[in-house]
């Protein structure tokens, strides 16, 4: 962590107001970690619309897999749970891309 003088103007005042916040301190760092987290979201998002334009979702959309047999999620969503019973995440959500957290609910 590193400490830095800087001047702040009535936008503070604003963004603890939004934020819920009370110190200079808190505002700002609360700040900054929202919008970490909503460029994550973004990139989260823009992730998933690639992967959309490439099809990937279009058997989800057919109506005729409405209503019968669903179709199976696994190439979609990573399975969360290991065969011994016990709950472990899957691989690709140790370190995986915006998308694997996004599942996971990290994001």
């Amino acid at each position: 962590m590193s400490e830095v003088l800087i001047n702040l103007d009535d936008a503070l005042a604003g963004a603890a107001k939004h934020l819920g916040t009370t110190g200079k301190e808190e505002t700002v760092n609360t700040a900054l970690r929202e919008f970490d987290q909503r460029r994550r979201r973004r990139e989260a998002f823009d992730e998933l619309a690639a992967m959309a334009e490439t099809g990937m979702f279009d058997e989800l959309l057919d109506k005729r897999n409405r209503g019968g047999a669903r179709p199976d999620p696994s190439p979609l969503r990573p399975r969360l749970c290991s065969g011994g019973g016990g709950h472990r995440a899957a691989g690709a959500l140790a370190g995986g891309s915006g998308v694997d957290r996004l599942i996971a609910g990290s994001l």
